[in-house]
């Protein structure tokens, strides 16, 4: 699932959640509800999580 990978590469960074809404400009409160699957992000929010985390839109859209 897209949250997971969301949610792994986060931890395996050592970023809070915080710390990955500061660098994506997306609410902590948006980024919980992805990471917890009650959410999708939209397409915009998925292009800053992908630049981010360094993976390819295939990457998150795939999963």
């Amino acid at each position: 699932m897209t949250w997971e990978i969301i949610k792994n590469k986060r931890i395996k960074n050592g970023w809070t959640k915080a710390e990955l809404s500061r660098r994506t400009g997306i609410s902590q409160q948006l980024l919980c509800d992805i990471e917890a699957g009650r959410r999708n992000p939209s397409l915009k929010n998925l292009v800053k999580l992908a630049k981010c985390l360094e993976f390819s839109l295939d990457e998150l859209l795939i999963n």
